[in-house]
């Protein structure tokens, strides 16, 4: 795990390309290091602030999580720069529903 971390941090560090940290960021996410994840996802949104696939992989962590508003934000702010992806809106319905029944 230590190697995993320290190899993700120089990753972090060098990396410029959105696609490239929202993989990385999904793959630390599936091994469930989660704040190691959003940092991905987050550096990707910061050098695009748009990339549509950052959105969608930060709000599935999140409703993942158990923060359905969290996810719902992000997948709202996703909509609103891809107004055609049809994934925003089905995943935001999703997590609605799933709210409603807590």
């Amino acid at each position: 795990k230590v190697k995993a971390v320290d190899l993700a941090k120089r990753f972090l560090a060098k990396s410029r390309n959105p696609q490239e940290l929202t993989f990385l960021g999904s793959l630390f996410a599936q091994y469930r290091f989660s704040s190691m994840a959003f940092s991905f996802y987050f550096k990707a949104l910061k050098i695009d602030p748009s990339y549509k696939n950052a959105f969608l992989e930060v709000g599935k962590l999140y409703g993942n999580l158990g923060h359905l508003k969290r996810a719902i934000v992000f997948w709202q702010e996703g909509l609103r720069y891809h107004p055609s992806e049809k994934r925003f809106g089905e995943l935001i319905a999703e997590a609605r529903r799933l709210f409603q029944q807590k």
